[in-house]
């Protein structure tokens, strides 16, 4: 958006005395101030899932949000809700693929160039661990078909990304109840196998993210876990998957967060990973690599709260060159929102932690 920001999450209000949750859009003006909040869904009964759930642009310029929805407190079904709305939060359709007898959620989503919409996911019985689920719908979001990798074993789909023939997808397979892999594959229009990779030791490592580099390369981040201790570890894989480079960095890290890869000028990327403070809570760490995986800088985001877990869902870049991200508090489940500038940084001068840049004074750190 040329004049502000549009951030989408769940939300729960109190009408009349009962307590109701549902999905909520917030535009702001440049410096995170709130010019309208508008409802997308709600309802008394229903439960929006906060561990799944994303955001896309369409390819007719409106957003698409995927979520999750349980029908009551007791049923244990849970069904994927996809709502297109516009940029004034305006619903232009609602739907849901309801399957009665399985979980699904909803980690990445992307327009594909049919007009549908392609989701990076997980699923389970009510019995079982997740699966590493993909799911293809029309231009309606209505499902087209959907399917489980490995079903025998517990993963999840974090990354997609298009390709001319099909899709390329990210996440993490768990062989061994402690050895996780890191899990690529490429599927074909029909959600068919076209090839796939694990890397990772004999330790658990985390689910990786995708970034695409061009017809022929991606970049992937990730965590590797080495001595029970996790670390970065980035790389440039070729079109069937395989490694042209890969970089494991020495600083421990907490996981690799759930916002996705952005491309910088140079042709590097930023991501985000997180670090333990030291009352031992999750807060987000910023990343930027170059094209070559080495590190420009890291930036440790400030203004987090000292005794919570912060998290942070999302992250793109700004017309002024810098980012913006957001995310939630967990205890609370308060949403956070921050600004920085080109290098990472969140203040205009030496020792604020304002989580909103109001303007980068040049020449002053």
């Amino acid at each position: 958006m040329q004049n502000g920001y549009l951030f989408t999450g769940n939300w729960v209000w109190t009408e009349n005395g009962i307590t109701q949750q549902g999905f909520i859009t917030i535009k702001t003006d440049l410096n995170g101030n709130v010019q309208v909040s508008k409802q997308l869904y709600g309802h008394v009964g229903w439960s929006f899932i906060t561990s799944g759930g994303d955001v896309t642009k369409t390819l007719d310029g409106n957003y698409l949000l995927v979520g999750t929805i349980t029908h009551d407190y007791v049923s244990e079904n849970e069904d994927l809700i996809l709502i297109k709305y516009n940029e004034a939060g305006d619903t232009i359709w609602r739907n849901t693929i309801q399957k009665p007898t399985t979980v699904e959620q909803c980690f990445n989503v992307l327009a594909t160039s049919d007009g549908g919409y392609i989701i990076a996911g997980r699923q389970r019985t009510f019995n079982q661990n997740g699966r590493f689920f993909v799911l293809k719908t029309d231009s309606l979001g209505n499902e087209e078909w959907s399917s489980q990798y490995h079903p025998l074993q517990h993963g999840a789909a974090f990354s997609i990304f298009e390709t001319d023939t099909g899709y390329v997808v990210s996440g993490y397979v768990e062989y061994f109840q402690t050895d996780g892999d890191l899990f690529i594959m490429e599927i074909d229009k029909q959600g068919n196998v076209v090839w796939e990779k694990n890397y990772g030791g004999n330790e658990s490592d985390s689910a990786g993210l995708l970034l695409k580099n061009n017809s022929n390369t991606c970049f992937i981040a990730n965590t590797m876990q080495q001595n029970n201790v996790y670390r970065p570890w980035v790389a440039l894989l070729n079109s069937i998957g395989d490694t042209i480079w890969s970089k494991t960095f020495n600083q421990e890290v907490g996981a690799l967060q759930e916002a996705p890869l952005q491309p910088t000028p140079d042709g590097g990327f930023v991501c985000l990973y997180s670090y333990d403070t030291e009352l031992g809570y999750r807060a987000p760490w910023l990343w930027r690599f170059t094209a070559t995986g080495d590190t420009l800088w890291t930036r440790r985001i400030p203004g987090a709260p000292s005794n919570n877990n912060t998290y942070l869902k999302d992250i793109a870049p700004t017309h002024d060159g810098g980012w913006v991200l957001s995310g939630f508090n967990y205890s609370q489940q308060s949403s956070w929102v921050v600004k920085t500038d080109s290098l990472g940084h969140t203040c205009s001068f030496i020792g604020c932690d304002s989580t909103v840049v109001v303007e980068v004074l040049p020449g002053i750190p």
